[in-house]
């Protein structure tokens, strides 16, 4: 598929993992493939991956959000170091409540502390982006947010 088809373009210029020699690839080119990568990931059914391993949640859709733990962004700034399938995984996967998405997902963790993530490491490893996400899954409780919030266990 066409996500597949941009991670091997990216695996086959990057040097493990390192996006500051692209192999002799033009930079344009290799954002035009993280781009790709990201659109194809995108286009993926995240939410019926989400609710197909979390079935006790199903007759809640209608008040969750589906977001990505690690986001899909990272696919287009540090392109190499994940792959969109591993992106769009059930374990990579969140659910947010509807009436907290704005304030919590939105503007503090997506809007606040990644933005500023990245714009403090820029050349972010796959190792600190990993470490990162999960100090915002321990200081949010997103794995069990959802349920605590909805009053269901799982």
């Amino acid at each position: 598929d066409a996500a597949n088809q941009a991670n091997d373009g990216i695996q086959r210029v990057t040097q493990a993992g390192n996006t500051g020699d692209p192999g002799g690839l033009d930079p344009n080119d290799l954002k035009s493939i993280a781009e790709k990568a990201y659109a194809a990931a995108r286009q993926f059914n995240y939410r019926g991956e989400y609710f197909a391993n979390n079935p006790v949640l199903r007759k809640y859709s209608d008040e969750i959000i589906v977001h990505h733990s690690i986001p899909l962004e990272v696919l287009k700034k540090r392109p190499g170091l994940f792959t969109s399938s591993e992106l769009n995984a059930a374990t990579n996967l969140r659910g947010i409540p509807t009436q907290l998405n704005n304030t919590l997902h939105l503007s503090e963790i997506h809007g606040q502390l990644w933005d500023n993530f990245w714009l403090e490491n820029p050349n972010a490893t796959r190792a600190e982006i990993l470490e990162f996400a999960q100090k915002l899954e321990d200081r949010f409780n997103l794995q069990n947010l959802l349920y605590e919030y909805l009053n269901i266990t799982k």
